[in-house]
């Protein structure tokens, strides 16, 4: 709200997205959408639930409605009738707003013009990351709570297949073995489905150094 200067957030669901029927999704998306009565409404990818019914809200109401997506055509192979819903979809998005220019052929290909193509998502604020490293970096609290070597390499996202944390655990281990008392820890950040597995991974291979 303007007067606090923060963001008034509408929690819809709670748990698990995977576990949630997509038409109930769809239904909470349309029914606070219907309450909140946008001007100018932005939203996520049409692959999922909200996002398609979000644009079927848009154009039913008549409002502008700009999607945010980072899917390309070559990351994940689709199928010609996968593709053409897609592009009729999008026939009813004002914009898209995507990382960069590697997406741009993908967008054409569901039918977005050049000039409805703004770049954006996907976006990290460089120097908020490097104060707070570097504010950690003189906490020894922290390093001690942590169990935090001097040096490591870090590793941070979703721990999904299709990441491949075990090809990263497998040249971890080759180099710790090269390197020895003098190679630096991996600590990994994050969460996902990969979890245990990657942790049996680490434990049935004694690969050290991994936090």
């Amino acid at each position: 709200c303007a007067a606090t200067k923060e963001l008034n957030w509408i929690r819809l669901f709670d748990g698990d997205l995977r576990t949630l029927s997509p038409k109930n999704m769809a239904q909470r998306a349309f029914a606070a959408l219907e309450e909140i009565q946008p001007d100018l409404l932005f939203a996520g990818a049409i692959a999922f639930p909200s996002g398609a019914a979000a644009v079927r809200w848009a154009r039913w109401r008549r409002c502008p409605v700009i999607i945010m997506d980072d899917a390309r055509q070559e990351d994940v192979p689709r199928g010609r009738l996968v593709n053409w819903v897609k592009s009729r979809i999008y026939r009813n998005v004002d914009a898209v707003l995507i990382p960069a220019v590697s997406h741009v052929d993908s967008f054409r290909r569901w039918g977005m013009a050049r000039k409805q193509m703004f770049f954006g998502v996907n976006v990290v604020d460089n120097a908020w990351f490097a104060r707070k490293a570097a504010d950690a970096r003189q906490d020894a609290e922290i390093r001690g709570r942590l169990g935090l070597a001097r040096r490591y390499f870090l590793g941070v996202g979703r721990q999904i297949a299709n990441k491949n944390w075990k090809t990263l655990l497998t040249a971890y281990q080759k180099y710790h073995q090269s390197n020895g008392a003098d190679a630096w820890d991996l600590v990994l950040v994050g969460d996902g489905p990969e979890r245990h597995a990657l942790e049996d991974t680490v434990h049935q291979h004694a690969i050290e150094g991994v936090h």
